[in-house]
């Protein structure tokens, strides 16, 4: 190859090099999937925030926008720089907000389509939807070192297999350094013997947050429990948890509920909907507020 024609080659590709380096992300920028997943987030955060947190809560609704971060291991000042970035490379952000919106638009049409919650759909006449939740819906009270909130149920003839329950309720902690996580969990046990179980880390940050645990029975269940640990602590927590309930979600053809049975249940909620615990209960005596949350042995047949 003459030397003379290497050079322009050589040339070129520096050319092009320089022209395409400021392209290049840097180490520290997000890629175009994990942006587009954190920018998703923080359209539907803020969008929850604007309806439930004041405008003038201004330090209330930044706690909500850093949660996000630290759901994806981000502090602001790297989301920033990711920002930065791309708003000076508009190719690559003009990309990403489309993904967005077209993440945001399949989300609302996937709402639309009933994806999430199938049984509301009137067109299924084969599901059917009751909340079991039988105890106050309302809590709050000062658990001291090693407390917990637990409830059980025992009836292996009401839950069957294929069932779907969701079990759901807000719940804020108080902060404290000394408490740095506590757990919930949620159990099922078979007529085999297996257990499902599962456990989600709580975050004492004074922030309310909406807990959804939804399972398919994948057998014959004979218990079911829930726990909020507090853990090791040397100061007590201010707990609260409110909208509890718990939606069974069933084949109402293959397993039908009567009317009576409906009503008998619409009557037990009707006397324990937001009972409110008494003050040394809250206080001192939490084997009661278990006795009040644990759901009865026996339901009505």
């Amino acid at each position: 190859m003459p030397l003379s024609k290497f050079h322009k080659i050589l040339w070129c590709l520096l050319v092009a090099f320089i022209c395409s380096a400021c392209y290049i992300k840097p180490f520290n920028v997000l890629s175009e999937k994990e942006m587009t997943d954190v920018l998703v987030d923080l359209h539907l955060t803020t969008a929850a925030v604007n309806i439930r947190v004041p405008i003038e809560q201004k330090a209330i609704r930044q706690q909500y926008i850093n949660a996000v971060f630290e759901k994806h291991g981000l502090t602001r000042e790297e989301f920033e720089t990711s920002l930065d970035w791309y708003t000076k490379n508009s190719k690559q952000l003009s990309a990403i907000y489309d993904a967005v919106e077209l993440q945001l638009t399949q989300m609302e049409t996937d709402v639309d389509n009933y994806v999430y919650h199938p049984e509301l759909n009137p067109a299924n006449d084969t599901i059917d939807t009751i909340n079991i939740w039988m105890r106050p819906t309302r809590f709050h009270y000062a658990l001291k070192a090693t407390d917990s909130l637990r409830f059980e149920w025992h009836d292996s003839n009401f839950l069957t297999k294929g069932d779907k329950l969701i079990w759901s309720y807000v719940l804020k902690l108080s902060k404290s350094d000394t408490l740095p996580a506590p757990t919930m969990e949620f159990g099922v046990k078979y007529t085999d013997g297996t257990i499902d179980s599962i456990r989600h880390r709580m975050h004492g940050d004074t922030l309310k947050r909406q807990i959804t645990v939804t399972h398919t029975m994948r057998s014959q269940p004979i218990k079911l429990w829930g726990i909020f640990c507090a853990s090791e602590q040397t100061d007590d927590k201010n707990v609260t948890i409110d909208t509890v309930w718990m939606t069974r979600i069933f084949n109402k053809k293959s397993h039908p509920l009567d009317t009576a049975w409906r009503t008998h249940l619409d009557t037990l909620q009707k006397r324990t909907y937001n009972l409110p615990l008494p003050q040394k209960v809250m206080e001192t005596k939490l084997g009661k507020a278990n006795e009040l949350m644990a759901l009865p042995d026996k339901m009505p047949r």
